[in-house]
């Protein structure tokens, strides 16, 4: 920590073949052992200590109320009072929680004792184990998983969480997953994960077109929401419909077309969910017009201007130099990768 924030001294990033992790789980361990191994090695990190992310698609999370105990009490007594609020045997599952308020007693209200308000984490115990397994192959020693919600809010945040900013929609818009976070104060409101809907679908449209598909993400960041609206609403959402016209070797200006209707595509999705959870927040007393965007979907120009403009809200990219001090050019390049987010907010976790 410096001046009251932290501060990213060491960072390093590894990219993963496709098919070394699959929803979430890794399902090519020597891959991905190799690939750890040369993240620690570029990266010249002293620690073997580690923390994890879970995905929300992994993880089952419910808002519960129970009988407030001493801290080292409830934490015991969890497993037991759990089983109501769960749709699993919680044998099966890991169980965690966030506390995000304490209701005092109020006999005259019918409470005749005080509450906690929190927030259950539960994923299933066999994944936690094969997380934990696939880094101890890498000489790793996991000591802490988290949501990755949480892990983006703490980002997000970076410490600094007043008790008086209004609630704040957050859109991790990774290549395989969606994430959507209501938080207020930096705690966690509403959570969904959409697993099905990624920049994946988009990215596989525009390399069918390609012929250097591995340039796809690239051509993706360099074209952007560009196209307006009106000229992309007549494209057919179906996936077959838009990769059965496109044929190999097209000209350049052809797969900028192609990329813009397919990143349109893919936007409208995106605003269609985020304007669903909006929607579904307000019902329950939480309305939010702030949005902020992270992940590698977040970089696709104009998509933020896109959701401003549709859903007369402000939208933002974030930016973790305005949570986190940088320190060195490895955390440079680290900052500006896919996905650093979840990472500094892992990180920010554990900090002392």
């Amino acid at each position: 920590m410096r001046h009251g924030r932290a501060v990213l001294v060491k960072a390093a990033y590894e990219d993963l073949a496709p098919g070394v992790i699959s929803d979430g789980g890794v399902t090519d361990m020597k891959a991905f052992t190799r690939a750890i191994k040369r993240l620690w090695r570029s990266g010249k990190f002293s620690t073997k200590k580690v923390s994890i992310a879970v995905r929300e698609a992994q993880v089952l999370t419910r808002r519960a109320e129970l009988p407030w105990m001493e801290p080292p009490d409830f934490a015991a007594a969890l497993p037991y009072q759990v089983q109501d609020f769960l749709p699993v045997d919680t044998a099966t599952v890991e169980v965690g929680f966030h506390v995000t308020d304490v209701l005092p007693a109020d006999s005259a209200a019918g409470l005749p004792e005080a509450r906690n308000q929190v927030v259950l984490v539960a994923t299933n115990s066999d994944a936690m184990s094969d997380h934990a397994l696939a880094l101890a192959k890498a000489g790793l020693e996991p000591v802490h998983a988290d949501s990755s919600a949480f892990a983006l809010i703490r980002a997000v945040a970076g410490g600094n969480s007043p008790r008086v900013h209004e609630p704040r929609l957050l859109a991790d818009l990774g290549i395989d997953h969606t994430t959507l976070v209501i938080e207020q104060d930096a705690q966690p409101e509403l959570v969904r994960a959409l697993p099905s809907i990624g920049l994946d679908t988009a990215l596989a449209t525009i390399s069918s077109s390609m012929e250097n598909p591995s340039q796809a993400k690239s051509v993706a960041l360099r074209t952007g929401l560009n196209v307006p609206i009106s000229e992309t609403a007549p494209v057919a959402q179906s996936s077959i419909f838009a990769t059965t016209l496109i044929t190999p070797n097209r000209s350049t200006a052809e797969v900028q077309r192609v990329a813009e209707h397919a990143l349109s595509q893919w936007a409208g999705r995106i605003i269609g969910e985020i304007q669903d959870t909006r929607q579904y927040a307000s019902q329950t007393g939480t309305s939010t017009n702030l949005i902020t965007l992270t992940g590698i979907g977040s970089k696709i120009p104009g998509l933020a201007d896109r959701i401003a403009s549709e859903l007369d809200v402000t939208c933002t990219v974030f930016d973790p130099r305005t949570s986190f001090d940088v320190k060195s050019k490895a955390a440079e390049r680290f900052v500006d990768a896919d996905g650093c987010a979840e990472s500094l907010g892992l990180a920010y976790g554990n900090l002392s």
